[in-house]
């Protein structure tokens, strides 16, 4: 599926009304984080959770880990 922009994105629906949704952003490492989460969704999980950390601390906030 794409965008309205034809970016790739993926949505999946996790049941109870909730739907999951991968999007493709011009943002750099963007399309990094969509491979890795297509191939293994714990190994992306973790790679986002690191860049999230190091975004809060450029961000000057604490960082959690």
């Amino acid at each position: 599926m794409e965008d309205q922009a034809g970016r790739p994105a993926l949505f999946v629906d996790v049941g109870a009304g909730t739907l999951l949704s991968v999007q493709v952003d011009d943002e750099p490492g963007s399309r990094e984080l969509a491979v890795l989460f297509a191939q293994n969704p714990s190994r992306a999980a973790l790679r986002f959770a690191e860049l999230c950390d190091e975004g809060m601390a450029t961000a000057g906030d604490e960082r959690v880990s």
